[in-house]
């Protein structure tokens, strides 16, 4: 299942982002069994390119929060993906296991 969410715009301060944001699970796309409170999500937050730029070739980040594998950090997600985006980039969140899974269940995903 991929969740597809268009977001109008980011607007912060002066700088308005029009974006799609695309959840995507790892598990299902790669057609393996999930064992129940394990993450492996994507988040993909992609520019909403306009007609005279839809050829441009973006940069792109992948965004993995730290919290010593006991939690992912908020701040170190969304905020950071829509600096990155206010310099176009486009931004790849990834939400992996944290406890009580361990290693190595986190480089799996």
């Amino acid at each position: 299942m991929m969740l597809v969410i268009i977001i109008e715009e980011l607007s912060k301060k002066d700088c308005k982002i029009k974006m799609i944001v695309e959840k995507i699970d790892l598990y299902e796309y790669f057609g393996l069994t999930r064992k129940e409170g394990k993450k492996g999500f994507l988040t993909c937050y992609i520019h909403k390119d306009y007609d005279f730029a839809k050829d441009r070739i973006r940069p792109a980040m992948l965004i993995v929060a730290g919290g010593g594998y006991s939690h992912l950090s908020e701040r170190e997600k969304q905020p950071v993906a829509f600096k990155y985006m206010e310099n176009g980039f486009n931004c790849f969140i990834l939400d992996y296991s944290t406890a009580p899974e361990c290693y190595p269940t986190q480089q799996f995903e």
